[in-house]
């Protein structure tokens, strides 16, 4: 009876009670536990077993609440060369692609895998079974039982019931499985060697074994059902195992109806032998009841030939057996689900696991036998012995670890819930006596999510569970899968799902893979805690515990350790990583595991601390200007997982100097991971140069903390300086004008910084020392931009200059254009300009004759002014008048100094003649004398010749002159001329005569001076008193019948000049004066009748 098609139906329902607590008990057995796989204990003689539902332990959290297929007939394989991968397959659902469950940490998580592609050509209704084993090289190798194409012909005779085989090396990925292709895109039939099979082939199971002759090799090997013939029990072979060929097909033995055959294969990894099992239906007891004989076959040349019974097999047991119907439990017919076997890795002894109803109490229980080989090509069959009590048992799976501890897994119908729901519990059944009995363990009890959906012994297809579970072994290991409700676990539904479990037996080492101390920092250790467990019954004896890098340690114990097998020993191992490097190392444990030794892969990392390096805007500090500073934040940041370290900071390129780093270099500063330090870097000019953009390099020398040197981190930064701008000017072009000396007048000096930055003015300097900077101008002088200054320039003339000076003012500043501006400027100081009028007091205007009074008793002198005018644009200071000699007296001004605006206004001076001399008293002569003004013109002499004539005492001086002609004619010898007092008074009576008297004629103070007669020594005569004691002089000249006489006083100071001007005495009109009378204006002395033409220039009158 063919197990196709499988039962594919989704049982789901909504939870009860007592799916959480079947029986009222945990669902779970009391060694069951559910935690690290690495973890199971063996309490005393009880394993520990870990279980998880993979559907609830998934890294799908969403899984568990939305997976809805049945997940019957498990298969599981373990990866020999990394148990912690394990893979299980059930009707989990179907291609394109078919999903596997898949766990990289020894089956703690799991991760559903929808990655198994249908074979290529292949209709792929299914997979209807399929069965899963690795071989070496991480080949994980597969069998599917599907639906093809026989031929790939197109000619649509489709076969139910074909068997394909396919390899991965990643169950993960879907590329990576490999189907045989002869004919690309369709892929051959496992079963291509027996035409018979085709579309009759039923429960195809697959080993992979190493090739008994060829070392190295492994054959993969399918072992299946043949329903074209008794059914034929039939194994089909391929020695390539990437993806599998299979070369040639054996039969094996031969089936008979009524039943389901379930072959099934076993392996002896030690010769590389395969062994083959089925059952034969030989009588039909009713009921349901068949009696069964148990057959089993052996091959020793890697399947070639099948020699037991005569290439039929021989029997192994005899039992009689519930199956089909009634269905186990009432939801699970039994289609080949009453018997499997195994090999003990260790002595190749084959234990045979089959069911053996009890006919007293009709319950179907398992019983177990042990096969030998006797050494010559036949077998010793040994004792039966049961699995199990009175129980209803199937669906059993044994495997023998490598300790010799035989396990069985089977499932037990223990009745109804009171929903009426079948009951089943999992169970794992230990022996360590060869199978002569057992211990039997819980692993789960559950409700089955389904009820009997066709009651009656004709219904035959339905099977919660499935034909076949899946148990291995992996060293002294046991890892099982099985179909099981998952509501225990958690499932918010009552839903079948595959459960995994694993047990260890024996002194087991159980440690992880691998210990990663993760990131640990040079100058730190970490200690990580190794657990040393035992997962076995029998104490575990650990020699020696040796990391094979020095960075590793372990210290501190005592060897050899003792550890039991409810104990797991914790183990410091200390990691101090001496570099900058990962390490991978492992540490060798010596036990008295069967398995010694054992390394577990050590993974320390010490990385570098990572400097990372940015600065706001991008280190372009943009305009700053100079004198001023812009700072930036440079942001060294530890991207690393060790701490950084600063060893030092500085800034280099071709503008360094303007960039500042903060005081100090920051050594030793440490930096955490994920941390940063914030350094202001500050861009400050010291001048203007050009407006290139300055740059810098920041370097930033670092190190892992306690480690080695870091490269170099450069961050660049750069800056402007815009330059100032300057702008000057002054009022009026900088021309002062005309300032008169002791006067001044200010101009601004206008300055402007019309650039970007300020301006400083270092120095405002004046090429002309009359123009003065204020002495308060605070140097030096920054402006902002746009910010303008005016600055007073004085003109102060101190001395007097009448041709215009032209200079400039010079402006040093950082102006880099202009750093040295010149304004012109100008200006003159008119001098004053000293006009003595007249300019000497000589000739006209010379000093009368003067009577001698050295003494000063007399009072004798003569004064005359003259005037000082002004007649430049610019005040006269005059600062003194001095007469230079002692005969002339400046008698006015006497107070000084004396401004003399220019101008109309002037200044008299009157001087004083006091001769202190006199010469010949009948001759004329002069004194001289010098005026002399002092003042601020500096181009007048201020020298004024100053004359007099000095005589003895008073007297007189008589020019005769002949007017009959109407013009004073200087007569050529007067025939007398007398002089004669009158009067009582004094002087006494004086009676001078002179005769034939000559004229005479000298120069005397620039005028020339004629005279016939020259008395310097006439007495004064009395001026007052009466009684007729007034006196005075008579002077009388005549020259033929021409005279003229003159009366005059004369007092002691005074000396007169006469000009007797000489007429006929008869009174004619020829004696009349035709020249200027006295007081006409004149210019010469010719002029006038008196001969005398006084006075200043221009206002001259006859006297």
């Amino acid at each position: 009876m063919r197990s196709y098609p499988p039962d594919t139906t989704h049982y789901i329902r909504s939870l009860v009670a007592e799916d959480l607590a079947p029986m009222g008990r945990p669902a779970l057995g009391a060694r069951a536990q559910s935690w690290d796989p690495k973890a199971v204990q063996i309490l005393g003689a009880d394993p520990g077993i870990f279980i998880v539902d993979v559907v609830v332990n998934n890294t799908d959290p969403n899984l568990a609440i939305n997976d809805t297929p049945n997940d019957g007939e498990t298969s599981i394989a373990v990866n020999p060369e990394d148990p912690d991968e394990i893979m299980i397959s059930a009707f989990s659902g179907g291609f394109n692609n078919a999903p596997i469950y898949h766990s990289t940490d020894g089956g703690l998580s799991w991760t559903r895998e929808p990655r198994v592609p249908k074979a290529p050509g292949w209709r792929g209704g299914c997979p209807c079974d399929w069965t899963w084993d690795w071989g070496q090289g991480d080949e994980l190798s597969g069998t599917i039982l599907d639906q093809s194409d026989l031929g790939n012909d197109g000619d649509g005779d489709t076969f139910d019931g074909n068997i394909v085989s396919l390899t991965t090396t990643d169950p993960t990925d879907t590329p990576s499985y490999q189907y045989y292709e002869p004919t690309p895109g369709y892929a051959e039939e496992t079963n291509i060697n027996v035409a018979s099979s085709y579309g009759n082939s039923d429960q195809p199971w697959l080993l992979v074994n190493m090739d008994p002759t060829t070392p190295g090799q492994e054959n993969v090997y399918v072992a299946y059902d043949d329903f074209s013939g008794g059914p034929d029990m039939r194994v089909a072979v391929s020695s390539v195992a990437d993806p599998p060929i299979f070369s040639f097909d054996r039969k094996v033995g031969e089936s008979t109806g009524g039943v389901n055959p379930g072959i099934r294969l076993a392996e002896d990894p030690r010769t590389g032998a395969m062994w083959v099992i089925w059952g034969r239906r030989v009588v039909d007891l009713g009921g349901g009841v068949k009696t069964m004989t148990y057959m089993v076959n052996r091959s020793t040349d890697g399947g070639n030939t099948w020699p037991l019974g005569g290439g039929s097999g021989v029997i192994a047991a005899i039992g009689d057996s519930t199956q089909p119907t009634p269905k186990f439990g009432t939801v699970n017919a039994l289609l080949g689900g009453t018997h499997h076997a195994n090999v003990d890795p260790t002595t190749g002894d084959l234990y045979y696991v089959y069911g053996k109803r009890d006919p007293g109490t009709g319950n179907d229980r398992l019983a177990i036998k042990k096969i030998s080989s006797d050494g010559g090509g036949g077998l010793i069959l040994g004792t039966e012995h049961f699995v199990t009590g009175q129980v209803e048992a199937a669906v059993p799976q044994v495997a023998v670890l490598d300790n010799g501890v035989v396990g069985v897994f089977y499932y037990t119908f223990d009745g109804f819930s009171g929903d009426d729901f079948p009951i089943f519990t999992a169970h794992l059944a230990l022996s360590e006596d060869e199978g002569a009995s057992f211990t039997d363990y819980d692993l789960l009890t559950f409700l089955s999510s389904a009820q009997d959906s066709c009651p009656g012994d004709s219904c035959n297809r339905q099977r919660v569970l499935g034909d076949y579970m899946n148990m291995v072994n992996v060293g002294n290991c046991f890892y099982g899968s099985f179909t099981g409700n998952g509501a225990p676990f958690g499932r918010p539904v009552s839903n079948h799902d595959p459960i995994f479990f694993k047990t260890c037996v024996g002194p087991e080492l159980s440690v992880p893979d691998q210990l990663s101390f993760g990131d640990v920092c040079q100058g730190d250790s970490v200690i990580d805690e190794l657990n040393v467990c035992n997962t076995g019954t029998e104490n575990l004896i650990v020699e020696s515990i040796v990391p094979s890098d020095s960075q590793f340690t372990v210290t501190g114990y005592d060897f050899p350790l003792s550890i039991s097998p409810d104990f797991c020993f914790p183990v410091d191992i200390t990691y101090t990583p001496d570099s900058g490097v990962a390490v991978n190392a492992d540490v060798v444990i010596v036990s008295n595991d069967d398995d010694s030794p054992t390394t577990v892969d050590l993974f320390g990392n010490s990385p570098l601390a990572d400097i990372n390096t940015f600065i706001a805007d991008s280190g372009d500090f943009g305009e700053v200007c100079s004198g001023l500073y812009h700072d930036l934040n440079l942001t060294i940041q530890n991207d690393g997982a060790c701490g950084l370290e600063i060893d030092n900071m500085s800034i280099t390129g071709v503008n360094a100097s303007d960039f500042d780093l903060p005081d100090g270099s920051f050594a030793g500063t440490i930096i955490e991971p994920g941390n940063s330090l914030l350094v202001p870097v500050r861009f400050a000019p010291a001048n203007f140069t050009d407006p290139s953009p300055r740059t810098a390099t920041v370097n930033v020398n670092s190190s892992t903390e306690n480690g080695g040197n870091l490269a170099t981190d450069q961050t660049p930064i750069q800056g402007t300086v815009p330059p100032p701008d300057i702008n000057a000017w002054m009022a009026d072009s900088g021309d002062f004008g005309a300032v008169c000396k002791g006067d001044f007048r200010d101009l601004d000096l206008n300055i402007l910084n019309q650039g970007r930055c300020d301006l400083t003015i270092s120095e405002i300097n004046s090429f002309w020392n009359l123009v003065v900077v204020p002495d308060d101008l605070d140097l030096p002088l920054v402006l902002s931009p746009d910010a303008s200054v005016q600055v007073p320039l004085r003109f102060a003339p101190e001395v007097c200059f009448d041709e215009p000076v032209v200079s400039a003012i010079q402006i040093l500043s950082d102006d880099p254009d202009e750093g040295n501006v010149q304004i012109p400027i100008s200006g003159v100081s008119p001098c004053p300009n000293l006009v003595i009028d007249p300019g000497a007091l000589s000739g006209d205007f010379a000093f009368p004759a003067t009577v001698v009074d050295t003494e000063g008793t007399l009072g004798c002198y003569s004064e005359r002014t003259t005037v000082l005018r002004n007649s430049g644009d610019c005040p006269l200071t005059i600062g003194a008048i001095d007469a230079a000699d002692a005969d002339f007296t400046v008698m006015q001004p006497t107070f000084f100094p004396i401004i003399l605006p220019s101008g109309e206004e002037t200044l008299e001076v009157t001087v004083r003649f006091t001769p202190q001399a006199a010469g010949d008293p009948l001759f004329p002569d002069e004194t001289l004398g010098l005026l002399t003004v002092t003042s601020d013109d500096p181009d007048a002499s201020g020298e004024a010749e100053l004359c007099g004539e000095g005589v003895t005492q008073s007297g007189i001086r008589v020019l005769a002159t002949d007017i009959t002609s109407g013009v004073p004619i200087i007569i050529d010898s007067v025939d007398s001329m007398t002089v004669k007092s009158k009067g009582k008074g004094i002087p006494g009576p004086i009676n001078l005569q002179f005769t034939d008297v000559e004229p005479n004629m000298t120069t005397v103070c620039g005028n020339d001076v004629h005279w016939h007669l020259d008395l310097e020594t006439l007495p004064a005569v009395a001026t007052e008193g009466g009684g007729g004691n007034k006196s005075s002089y008579t002077v009388k000249a005549m020259e033929g019948n021409l005279q003229d006489s003159q009366n005059f006083s004369l007092n002691q100071c005074e000396f007169r000049e006469f000009q007797l001007q000489l007429k006929s005495d008869d009174g004619g009109d020829s004696g009349i004066c035709l020249l200027k009378d006295k007081g006409e204006a004149c210019d010469t002395d010719a002029e006038c009748c008196s001969g005398k033409c006084k006075g200043p220039d221009g206002r001259k009158t006859c006297k």
